[in-house]
This record gives structure tokens, C-alpha cells and sequence, in this order.
């Protein structure tokens, strides 16, 4: 920062040129040369900047700004990578969707035991269900549909959602098994299923009436 003006007037005229930060205008041939210097060095300065901004931002002057489409290979490229990704995924999700119609068919089975067992215990009577491995079936007896009232109660573990296929259901002698009233059952069974290359069985303990999944 150069020194104030009043205190440069004070100093005798041989050491003032020292003290100011450009040459003395008495100095006619130096001053107006350092001015004009600077005032280039600063139009150069500017000029190189918006230049390189210019190129950043991709810009010429007088040339509007466009935008770079995809050319053909690059298109072809992205369709292969989607491609591949594709086939990668899809037999993945198909194992998913399979392994989850598994088991909401074997939950389902669960759930309609215990149901049955509930629903004895609740009556004070026998309650039977039976299963048929030939329809993928299963049918509470004496039950009526709470959505279709009228209709047996009746589950097709073939149709959506499970799409599950009945592989065997034995309960001692036969695929039936009963609860009587106090929610047990007369004896103890497996119900097994497969739903595509997955295999799910449904165990019934006769001293506890749970069912469990494996």
C-alpha cells in the first residue's frame, strides 16, 4: 500500500519518486510507458481468461453451443451390456419367484392345520382335513368358505399364488388327519410339496398339534 499523499508532500521533491508507486509525472518519458503497459497486460489478462472459459464451457465465438449425439456403436454397446445384465437376472428372479410360491404353499398348509386345530378346540369337536395329493387339495370338512359362503372350504394349493404341486400327505394310514376338541391331533403326518426345483415339507407333531416348515 503506498504512503498517503499528505505525507509524501513533506518529503523532499529528489526522494518523492521513490516513495510513490509509479514514476513521477515530471518523468514524461517513464510514466505514460508503465501505464500503458499495465493497461495491456490487463486486456491480455482478460482476453486469455474468457478464452479459456470459452473452451470450457465448449464454446467458439459466434458459434452457437451444440450438444454431442450417441453414435451407433456406442448404442450398439449399451444394448449388449443390457443384454447381458439381462440374462443374468432374469433366471435369478425366476428361482426367486419359485422359491417364494414355495413357501407361501407350505405356510399356507401350516396355517390351515393350526386353523383346523383352533377351530375343534373352539367347537369342542372333531374337526378333520384332508388332503389329495392328486388335486393338490386340501379341504376342512364341514367348514364353509368365509369367502364363498355355501362352498366347502376348500384350498387349491395349484393355482396362484402358490402354483405348488402335492407330492405326498401322510397322516398314519391315510392322508386325512383329525383334531378332536381339545385341539390335538390323532396322529402325526408330513405334507410334501415342490414347486418347481424346490421342495418344501410340512411336519404335524402329534403331542404338541404344531406345524412346522422345512
Amino acid at each position: 500500500m503506498p504512503p498517503p499523499r499528505s505525507l509524501i508532500n513533506r518529503v523532499p521533491s529528489r526522494r518523492r519518486d521513490e516513495l510513490l508507486p509509479f514514476p513521477s509525472p515530471r518523468h514524461s518519458g517513464e510514466w505514460p510507458r508503465v501505464v500503458v503497459e499495465r493497461a495491456r497486460s490487463r486486456r491480455r489478462l482478460s482476453a486469455g481468461v474468457a478464452s479459456l472459459w470459452n473452451q470450457t464451457l465448449g464454446v467458439t465465438r459466434g458459434t452457437p453451443r451444440t450438444r454431442r449425439a450417441f453414435t451407433l456403436l456406442e448404442v450398439v454397446i449399451v444394448i449388449l451390456i443390457i443384454g447381458m445384465l439381462a440374462g443374468v437376472a432374469v433366471p435369478r428372479l425366476s428361482m426367486v419367484t419359485l422359491r417364494n410360491h414355495a413357501d407361501a404353499a407350505a405356510q399356507r398348509i401350516a396355517y390351515e392345520l393350526e386353523y383346523a386345530a383352533s377351530l375343534a378346540e373352539r367347537q369342542s369337536a372333531d374337526q378333520q382335513v384332508i388332503f389329495d395329493a392328486a388335486a393338490d387339495t386340501l379341504e376342512l370338512v364341514g367348514v364353509s368358505d368365509p369367502d364363498r359362503p355355501g362352498s366347502p372350504y376348500l384350498v387349491r394349493l395349484n393355482q396362484p399364488p402358490y402354483r405348488a404341486d402335492v407330492q405326498s400327505a401322510s397322516f398314519g394310514i391315510d392322508s386325512s388327519v383329525i383334531f378332536d376338541g381339545f385341539g390335538q391331533p390323532d396322529t402325526a403326518g408330513t405334507v410334501v410339496l415342490q414347486v418347481g426345483d424346490f421342495q418344501k415339507t410340512v411336519t404335524l407333531d402329534a403331542t404338541t398339534g404344531r406345524a412346522s416348515r422345512q
